[in-house]
């Protein structure tokens, strides 16, 4: 299952979130900090499933590295 990091601006924070995992969400002032604190709101609510047995497919962790967006877009 591929986890998707979402950032959002949201009036003077960062909005961060996985689509892909339910109530997976966090805030940071900046969007490095929101990053870090999705990584770990991910590991933590990844670690709950495991532990209560409900996920049902194998989890791969892989490194997620921030792509800068080319200037023109």
């Amino acid at each position: 299952m591929p986890i998707t990091f979402k950032l959002e601006k949201d009036g003077k924070k960062w909005h961060a979130f996985c689509p892909q995992l339910e109530g997976c969400h966090t805030f940071g002032q900046t969007k490095e900090e929101a990053l870090v604190n999705l990584k770990d709101a991910v590991m933590l609510y990844l670690e709950d499933e495991i532990e209560n047995q409900s996920m049902k497919a194998v989890i791969t962790v892989v490194e997620v590295r921030n792509k800068k967006k080319p200037s023109h877009v």
